[in-house]
């Protein structure tokens, strides 16, 4: 073989390779890191871990997973996952809309367990609505901590718009986040 044949196979192996390396790096993430750990940068990079029921269940970097899962934390999984601001976040807040007719009851029911120590803090207008009552009907009465079911009924006193806002927290416990929240825009007619 003669040296010229020789030089251009190892031009083509070098040029290959470079090329191979420039294509895989292009295409893979860079990893952002902070003080906090690594960063998500794009939504591929957000998965949901754990489920319903577990102490960690939520939205992560795919990266950085929570070590376990487990306990009775009654949590709720996110509805989607995305990369924000490097922070892998799920959309736990539902709205719902409920129209009704002024001077008429409505009621809300949202699922609860207090036995757990947590209960739904309500955040509403007292101008457009008031609270007539709230009542707690366990799915299984016979078996101690079971969960169940809280109802809220409302009376609508205002025409216009207005929001109800439930925090499901344990109110005693200094800046707790509440672990789901539920929106109902109200529209009094």
């Amino acid at each position: 073989m003669s040296k010229k044949i020789v030089i251009g196979i190892i031009i083509v192996i070098i040029v290959a390779g470079l090329g191979y390396l420039i294509s895989q790096l292009r295409f893979v993430p860079e990893e952002v890191t902070t003080e906090g750990g690594k960063d998500c940068v794009y939504n591929s990079d957000c998965v949901v871990f754990g489920e319903t029921g577990d102490c960690n269940c939520g939205c992560y970097y795919i990266n950085n997973l929570p070590s376990s899962t487990g306990g009775d934390c009654f949590c709720k999984e996110p509805d989607s996952c995305k990369c924000t601001d490097g922070v892998c976040e799920g959309v736990f807040k539902e709205e719902q809309i409920i129209e009704t007719k002024n001077g008429e009851n409505f009621s809300i029911a949202l699922e609860a367990n207090p036995t757990t120590g947590y209960e739904w803090q309500i955040d509403f207008d007292p101008d457009y609505i008031e609270l007539v009552q709230r009542n707690y009907i366990p799915d299984s009465p016979e078996l101690v901590g079971s969960g169940g079911g809280e109802i809220f009924e409302f009376l609508a006193k205002e025409l216009g718009i207005t929001d109800i806002v439930f925090s499901y927290l344990r109110s005693w416990e200094e800046e707790e986040e509440p672990i789901e929240e539920k929106t109902f825009q109200i529209i009094i007619e």
